[in-house]
């Protein structure tokens, strides 16, 4: 107990400490200092020069990148099984497994450093090897730069296309416009188009080259 009572003081004061050098960083001279109860200390607006008064800030940056991260997620339907899934928490044991891991790792690196590169990332696999795992751990990735993501099926593309036959609010136009304005889309079950009308691959054509014109980057997967 006492050790335990010896390493909580110790974590106090250097907590207490960090918190002072972030504090001490502020130029209070031309900043206006803010506290976070979760992340201490922040710039939390200008100083006026001229009698106007200081001019603020929205608050704590960090919470609202986090914010923003969240908000992003709501709107990515990406499931609920992989709402949590990272690369680190990705469990490769196969040669082919560890080759898709570095590729997606590799991606993501390459969308933090050049996001118009326009390339599609292309993971095919048997059912069951982690192929949507990963997929999803490069759209948290991108949402952590702050971009948008969307992720869906084939299915589910082209049965929201056609639910908009007989909607008059609702036109194919600005349902595939969707898919292609996100930053980053996620296209999963690829292979699950085998058997559709041409009516219904031209719709999917039109999604893929738009992204393709734009230099979206996209993610395919699809079972072998």
């Amino acid at each position: 107990n006492a050790r335990r009572r010896d390493v909580d003081m110790i974590s106090s004061q250097l907590s207490e400490k960090q918190e002072l050098t972030l504090r001490e960083s502020i130029d209070e001279s031309r900043f206006e200092a803010g506290f976070c109860e979760f992340h201490g200390w922040f710039t939390a607006g200008i100083k006026s020069t001229d009698g106007t008064g200081s001019r603020w800030f929205s608050g704590c940056p960090r919470c609202l990148a986090e914010t923003k991260i969240k908000k992003l997620f709501g709107q990515s339907m990406i499931p609920k099984r992989f709402a949590d899934k990272n690369f680190e928490g990705y469990e490769a044991t196969e040669k082919g497994q560890y080759q898709a891991l570095k590729s997606c790792l590799d991606f993501a690196q390459e969308l933090k450093t050049d996001w118009f590169s326009g390339k599609t990332l292309l993971l095919i696999g048997t059912p069951g090897t982690g192929k949507t795992h990963l997929a999803c751990a490069v759209g948290h990735e991108a949402m952590q730069l702050g971009r948008t993501v969307l992720y869906t099926t084939v299915t589910r593309l082209l049965e929201d296309i056609k639910s908009s036959w007989n909607d008059k609010d609702r036109s194919v136009k600005n349902i595939i416009a969707r898919y292609v304005s996100v930053d980053l889309l996620i296209m999963d079950e690829i292979g699950a188009f085998r058997g559709i009308s041409e009516r219904e691959k031209d719709y999917l054509f039109e999604v893929i080259n738009a992204r393709y014109e734009q230099m979206k980057p996209m993610i395919a997967v699809s079972n072998l």
